[in-house]
């Protein structure tokens, strides 16, 4: 495998980040209708500002089976996050005081939206082609799961769900597919079981589009879950933070339901490598640059997604699809929808036709058919293997887990495999960094002059000037003295000098590229002691 030497070019990925949108109508599609305000249900069923919450709707031939799908967007978590959401300072960037937002406020939604992805009518293999659609835009902030006023806002998103459907189901219904894509299908997880109960006997499942929210150390998720969960007044319905928390929930719904989940989720590795509140866009790159240890939480990230998927979720009741591609939220996605192609070449469409298309009255599927896992082990291996990518040489550590297990990861043993960059890009780089070497020099310079004869530093810098180097570990235990290496495959890299335990926990600042700033925390804190308001907004 061809190693690059380590040069910082991360500020480059930001030139190629797409904001988390807020929900949007598309300018094809199918038309959907907005609802009466659905107050006139519940009086709580309002958005952020206290507008009233709607839906859109579009009535299919077979009118007995409805398919409800409920928006993306993010979310914020305490008084500041919500704040900048509504400022526009945080991602998705939408200025909400303007007349073009729908982030938190109905006032300006549109009489009709038109749909794409599963809402399109025109696809032929579309499993919902003549069912009932109905799509429940976003703007609680809070995942479709608060059930409180708060910091000036009003978090309503569990009332806005049950108020839809109340006003959506009818006796004449036989069936529901209920779900969402992000942001959406995380609060569908949350309520799928509940909902089945209330619409009893109705025949109930859900399409569940990127969920799966893992507890890894160094993502910002676990702290965020929770001081949501708080925030929102969540536990009014709900026991716990793992409640509503993919990795710990998904394996607990009963009602059947069809899931679909990149190993290598482009939202929450975009905020986990790249410390982006926007999903790095990767396609628009000719090389994916990597530190060792970010190719390394990416592999742990997929190797986690597959276990969860495998042993915790696969049943004759579930449906997945799981490719190993860079992807989020593909169904309502007219472009993504159409890549999503597994390594066998099945098609994303004609998985969920399959799984959607069992004998009414039967909550099951046949496992296989519709149980498709991309089954390789290596960064972006699946049919998106054509996007470039490479390793940086001698980079260090720069995310929170101090020790990754090396059974979890199996490199390529092909040593011929070469990984390109943009020429031109790379060298707009290198003359970035030159400049911004020379100006350091020139700094240093400058100070030497100044300072007091034999003292370039302030005392208070002398003692801050140790320097640091990575410490590699293999099976979860540090090494301790002379060399360590770490087996990568058939091969093994050379971590050099070995810092203390103490020295990995604080790395320089200047090699912080991950979500969370780890100088800032001492050997006896955890992730769970992060203050929320440190981390990049959803």
């Amino acid at each position: 495998m061809k190693i690059r030497p380590y040069t910082k070019h991360f500020l480059i990925l930001s030139l190629y980040a797409r904001h988390i949108d807020g929900w949007s109508c598309d300018t094809e599609g199918t038309r959907l209708a907005k609802s009466e305000p659905l107050t006139s249900v519940d009086h709580l069923a309002i958005t952020n500002d206290a507008s009233p919450a709607y839906y859109y709707k579009s009535v299919g031939i077979e009118t007995d089976k409805v398919v409800v799908m409920l928006g993306s967007g993010g979310q914020c978590w305490n008084a500041a996050s919500c704040l900048k959401r509504n400022n526009g300072s945080a991602s998705p960037y939408e200025v909400c005081e303007s007349t073009d937002c729908l982030l938190m406020s109905s006032k300006h939604y549109p009489d009709e939206c038109k749909k794409r992805g599963i809402f399109d009518r025109s696809l032929s293999k579309n499993p919902f082609q003549n069912w009932t659609m109905v799509y429940v835009p976003y703007s609680s902030s809070d995942a479709f799961m608060g059930n409180a006023s708060f910091a000036g806002f009003e978090f309503r998103g569990r009332a806005i769900v049950f108020a839809a459907l109340r006003h959506i189901i009818t006796t004449e219904q036989s069936r529901l597919v209920f779900g969402g894509e992000s942001a959406g299908a995380r609060g569908a997880m949350v309520w799928l079981d509940e909902i089945a109960v209330m619409l009893s006997p109705l025949r109930v499942q859900g399409l569940l589009d990127s969920p799966l929210y893992l507890d890894i150390e160094g993502s910002p998720l676990v702290p965020i879950s929770k001081k949501a969960f708080d925030s929102f007044n969540i536990g009014v319905h709900k026991h716990s933070w793992t409640d509503i928390f993919g990795e710990y929930t998904l394996p607990r719904i009963q009602t059947p339901f069809f899931i679909v989940a990149s190993q290598f989720d482009s939202y929450q590795l975009s905020q986990a490598l790249f410390h982006s509140d926007s999903i790095i866009d990767i396609e628009m790159q000719s090389s994916l640059d990597l530190t060792v240890n970010q190719y390394h939480w990416a592999l742990l990230f997929a190797n986690r997604t597959r276990a969860v998927l495998s042993d915790s979720i696969a049943s004759k009741y579930n449906g997945i699809f799981s490719i190993a591609c860079w992807s989020h939220a593909p169904t309502l996605n007219a472009e993504q929808l159409n890549q999503q192609i597994a390594l066998d070449n099945s098609a994303l469409l004609d998985v969920m036709t399959s799984y959607f298309s069992s004998s009414p009255g039967k909550n099951e599927n046949i496992l296989g058919s519709t149980t498709i896992i991309d089954q390789c082990h290596e960064f972006l291996c699946g049919t998106c293997s054509d996007i470039s990518w490479s390793i940086l040489e001698h980079s260090s550590p720069t995310l929170a887990p101090s020790t990754i297990p090396v059974n979890e990861f199996t490199l390529l043993e092909d040593e011929s495999l070469s990984l390109r960059r943009n020429p031109a890009i790379a060298l707009a780089a290198d003359i970035v960094l030159g400049i911004s070497i020379i100006l350091l020099v020139i700094a240093l310079a400058l100070m030497a002059i100044a300072a007091p004869h034999g003292e370039c530093f302030p005392p208070k810098y002398q003692e801050s000037t140790a320097s640091y180097t990575p410490i590699y570990t293999a099976n979860n235990a540090l090494v301790e003295g002379g060399e360590s290496h770490l087996e990568l495959g058939t091969r093994a890299t050379r971590a050099g000098s070995l810092a203390s335990e103490e020295d990995f926990q604080h790395p320089s600042s200047d090699d912080q590229i991950g979500i969370i700033p780890i100088s800032s925390l001492s050997s006896q804190e955890s992730l769970d002691d992060i203050d929320p308001d440190e981390i990049t907004a959803l």
